[in-house]
């Protein structure tokens, strides 16, 4: 029982503050992130107005315009 609560408690977890997601939404990649961590990532990282290298997946990808998708697990806690 533990074991599965720790495993619950682990995917609820930024990936950026390891923290318990706040305001989580999915940056390219697919990975769930606290809105305001990657934004402040981006705001530090980017190399310019439209692009940003993932610290999760090291890859470049664009900053949607309208920002980023909500995760659905923000339903869920």
């Amino acid at each position: 029982m533990f074991i599965q609560e720790d495993l619950l408690n682990e995917n609820l977890l930024c990936k950026i503050c390891t923290k318990r997601y706040l305001d989580p939404v999915i940056v390219p990649c697919g990975e769930t992130v606290c809105n305001l961590c990657i934004t402040d990532y981006i705001e530090d990282h980017s190399s310019d107005n439209n692009q940003f290298k993932c610290c999760i997946c090291d890859e470049d990808h664009l900053i949607p315009a309208k920002g980023f998708p909500k995760s659905k697990i923000a339903n869920q806690m």
